[in-house]
């Protein structure tokens, strides 16, 4: 399934309005095409439309850390919701601000994991082939310089059959893209930035695969930049 049949299963069915209890949620995504956030609580999905704020162990939104926010999104205090939830992996915090709305996607669930959400990002391409170098002297040759890579897509795919959206690097990204990281990391610092920000966990810089993909496509779009008075 392509990422855009993904996304139109998921926006396709009708919504109810859901009244949501705090503490009972996991954050799956946010919908790299119309920027809703995607929450899940007890197998049922919800569409949030808000902003979303990536937090540290302590719960708290980082500073340092650019909020997501739906395009379109107004805050109205007597009608948002806040939400504090971990994402599917239980790896990071984040805290929802909005409203949600209860929807039924066409694909179920994934039975060994009843918390995730059944979504299927369409698989990498396989790699070009890279002749391996040769031996020097009495030493072994070494790995093929392409072997990370094809065990990082065979991880890939395996997370993307469990309707997970796994994390990448850097190194990753550039090969799979065919861009150099200083490119990239040049393309990051353009405002507005024209590949999307990493998430930061201590000391190492992930990107969901769903938005490499997205930029792949021409699908991703940089999200408006969010004053710190509107985040707090």
């Amino acid at each position: 399934m392509t990422l855009n049949a993904v996304q139109q299963t998921l926006l396709g069915p009708s919504v109810i309005e859901a009244k949501a209890t705090p503490g009972e949620f996991k954050f799956h995504c946010n919908n790299p095409k119309t920027g809703k956030a995607q929450l899940i609580r007890d197998q049922q999905c919800y569409l949030g439309i808000g902003k979303v704020e990536v937090c540290g162990e302590d719960r708290r939104p980082l500073a340092d850390q650019q909020a997501h926010v739906v395009p379109g999104y107004q805050p109205d205090a007597a009608k948002d919701e806040v939400i504090v939830c971990q994402d599917m992996k239980r790896e990071r915090w984040y805290r929802f601000t909005g409203t949600l709305k209860q929807f039924t996607p066409k694909v179920p669930p994934v039975a060994a994991q009843p918390q995730a959400l059944a979504v299927q990002v369409e698989a990498p391409e396989p790699a070009p082939k890279v002749p391996a170098p040769k031996a020097k002297g009495s030493r072994a040759a070494k790995r093929p310089v392409d072997e990370a890579f094809r065990q990082e897509l065979q991880r890939i795919r395996q997370s993307l059959d469990a309707g997970l959206d796994p994390d990448v690097r850097i190194d990753f990204i550039a090969k799979y893209l065919g861009e150099s990281r200083a490119n990239l990391y040049r393309k990051m610092k353009l405002t507005p930035p024209q590949f999307p920000n990493p998430i930061k966990r201590g000391r190492g810089s992930f990107w969901p695969f769903s938005l490499v993909e997205a930029y792949r496509k021409g699908e991703w779009k940089p999200q408006p930049a969010v004053s710190k008075e509107t985040s707090s």
